[in-house]
């Protein structure tokens, strides 16, 4: 997402830096009521300088984030909208970087799931912003959430609908082979049980291959049909997952065994 920044004397380095520090933020133009300060950020961060009439008529710019004085706050909102842009504008904001942060985090699901659709912008930069959109509503439903809820704010989820969201940001992109790295190891036991059905289900339905990486056992047996254990970058053992946990040879793998609580928690459906 491309973003205008407009100020009065009150943009930070700082807070530039921050939203560069997302991926799916690019600040692209900053206007300023005093010059000068607009000038040299633009300079220290290879931006654009510009009139608010040019910032509001840049098509490449989805959102305008108002740090103005109370006094301009409203005017400058109210024209952002009138010109089709979304306004950061509940209050005007100070210049930390934890402000900024929360900006970032707030953003991250905007403008059409866009943090779902930000893979086709690398992978299929041809195709247009309504096919973009509909293939979010097709990631959002196939992993189990309401398309409609595509432009919530991440606080506005709970850890397994992120972990949902995430999913469907590889999804969309009609993968053959996908890395899971730790996929569940954040989430309540019931929840976990409901992201290995998904990743199952999606692995038949669009006949995927996943690398699945993981310390939690029981995860790794309902997932895996093969199974590599490595101890300090090196593989100690492999083979299929049956004969794995049945038989284990080396003495790595049977203390991970002892050491699980239990390795047969999920009764999957078929």
């Amino acid at each position: 997402m491309k973003v205008g920044i407009v100020g009065a004397g009150n943009i930070s380095a700082t807070y530039v830096a921050t939203l560069h520090m997302f991926d799916f933020i690019r600040v692209k133009s900053i206007y300023d009521l005093y010059e000068e300060p607009a000038r040299k950020l633009a300079e220290q961060f290879g931006v654009q300088s510009v009139s608010l009439d040019a910032m509001f008529a840049d098509p490449e710019i989805g959102l305008i984030i108002n740090l103005t004085t109370p006094t301009a706050h409203y005017s400058i909102s109210k024209r952002a909208l009138l010109a089709g842009k979304h306004v950061y504008s509940e209050k005007p904001l100070g210049v930390s970087m934890e402000e900024a942060e929360e900006l970032c985090e707030r953003l991250a699901i905007m403008d059409k799931g866009q943090i779902v659709t930000e893979g086709l912008l690398v992978h299929e930069p041809s195709i247009s912003s309504r096919e973009r959109d509909r293939r979010a509503v097709q990631a959002f439903s196939e992993v189990g959430l309401d398309p409609a809820n595509r432009n919530r704010y991440p606080h506005e989820f709970s850890g397994g609908q992120r972990q949902r969201i995430a999913i469907a940001r590889a999804m969309i992109l009609k993968p053959k082979v996908v890395v899971l790295d730790e996929p569940t190891s954040a989430l309540d036991r019931s929840v976990q049980k409901q992201i290995v059905e998904l990743l199952r289900k999606l692995q038949a339905d669009h006949e995927l291959s996943y690398l699945f990486i993981s310390h939690d056992l029981a995860v790794v047996r309902a997932m895996a049909d093969y199974i590599i254990v490595m101890k300090q970058g090196k593989i100690v053992e492999e083979g299929p997952t049956e004969a794995i946990f049945s038989n284990p040879q080396d003495i790595y793998t049977q203390t991970l065994m002892a050491a699980a609580i239990d390795v047969t928690r999920f009764r999957l459906s078929a």
